[in-house]
């Protein structure tokens, strides 16, 4: 099983067989719809900033955080 947050108070726990990789959870339109993040987020499994391309292993923890915005110069 994995858990999966997004802010302070949302989060799920999955098999990790439904989501092998970070980009699993970020393309699945049900988890955006029940967690509430957007096209805009990264993860960090246990605290530490992944790509998308990530495997999950059981008893992760994988947190989405928005990315902050910058404008190009």
């Amino acid at each position: 099983m994995i858990t999966i947050t997004f802010g302070l108070s949302n989060s799920v726990t999955k098999d990790v067989d439904s989501y092998p990789t970070v980009n699993s959870i970020i393309a699945d339109p049900s988890l955006r719809q029940v967690l509430g993040f957007g096209d805009n987020v990264e993860a960090r499994v246990n605290g530490v900033t992944c790509d998308v391309g990530q495997h999950l292993s059981d008893g992760d923890t994988i947190s989405l955080v928005t990315k902050a915005n910058s404008k190009a110069v």
